[in-house]
């Protein structure tokens, strides 16, 4: 009484000449075995052999392979099928060699599954990839244009990020320039005293173009900024200066000008990123369906 069972032939167990039958195994490709209950010698011995024979590179006659692998010829010539149906024996003129191109395909599509699952853990965010060293080799190293476009994004972060600092120091300065000191949180804001808060508070204020309300919250001491929350000082009775001062700020013509170069710096940024995710969600589609990453990282084998 026989079985039929599908053995999966895989890049790392030819790689290792290891030959087990599995039934939770899911990779590509496999090729259909009559066993018996017990350990097959077809795949056991025989195959282990035809595979390391041919992978010495040169090509075989099927004769050839059944007398150094001692087994009969409708036996080789049944793994031999089995190979070929699988890609990775070319089988033709009576001659057999193997096809070790699409075995490392294989490898490749398996590793590149493995990365990206790794990686986006079943979620959408295709950001997240950029995060991670390795993907970023291959999208050096595979993906010029994406990794120019990635580099150009991670610059203009950068620079954004230096114009909101002076954004926020020339607050600071038109702060003194009125009399006010800029303290942190640790202290106590009391009169013309305002926390570090305040540098924050304009570009919100002028991003979302809302009017300055500043309140007391009953049953505290704290001079807060509506709508943010954004505590400004520990003093009810500067209220008032403190909201004149903030108007000052949001008015002042330079302070005008570098929030619209950070406008303009963000929108810049915005469109690299929706270009990024998109070309990302493709490779990430085109991965699914067996097409593997391009280029190289460190986990890449040799």
């Amino acid at each position: 009484m026989t079985e039929s069972k599908k053995f999966y032939i895989t890049s790392d167990r030819i790689d290792n000449m290891s030959v087990k039958y599995d039934e939770s195994d899911i990779d590509e490709f496999y090729y259909e075995e009559e066993i018996k209950k017990k350990p097959s010698r077809t795949l056991e011995q025989v195959l282990p052999c035809v595979i390391k024979k041919l992978r010495e590179g040169r090509e075989w006659r099927i004769i050839d392979l059944c007398e150094e692998c001692r087994s009969s010829e409708s036996t080789v010539r049944r793994l031999i099928k089995g190979l070929q149906e699988a890609g990775l024996v070319t089988w033709e003129n009576r001659r057999v060699r193997w096809n070790e191109a699409e075995v490392e395909r294989g490898y490749r599509i398996k590793h590149s599954r493995k990365l990206i699952s790794n990686i986006l853990k079943g979620t959408p965010k295709y950001e997240k990839l950029l995060e991670n060293k390795y993907f970023l080799q291959h999208l050096e190293t595979g993906y010029p244009e994406l990794y120019e476009a990635y580099k150009e994004l991670r610059e203009l972060q950068r620079n954004t990020y230096k114009k909101i600092c002076e954004f926020r120091e020339f607050v600071k300065k038109l702060v003194k320039n009125r009399g006010f000191e800029v303290v942190n949180r640790r202290d106590n804001a009391k009169g013309r005293k305002v926390y570090e808060t305040i540098t924050d508070l304009p570009l919100k204020l002028l991003r979302d173009r809302e009017s300055v309300e500043i309140f007391v919250p009953r049953g505290t001491s704290e001079v807060v900024c509506s709508g943010y929350g954004y505590i400004i000082s520990s003093d009810p009775e500067m209220k008032g200066e403190i909201e004149a001062l903030i108007k000052k700020i949001i008015e002042n013509e330079e302070i005008q000008r570098i929030y619209t170069d950070i406008e303009g710096m963000k929108q810049e940024e915005e469109k690299l990123r929706q270009y990024l995710r998109r070309e990302l969600e493709k490779l990430v589609q085109r991965v699914e369906h067996l097409r593997p990453l391009e280029g190289k990282c460190d986990l890449c084998r040799e």
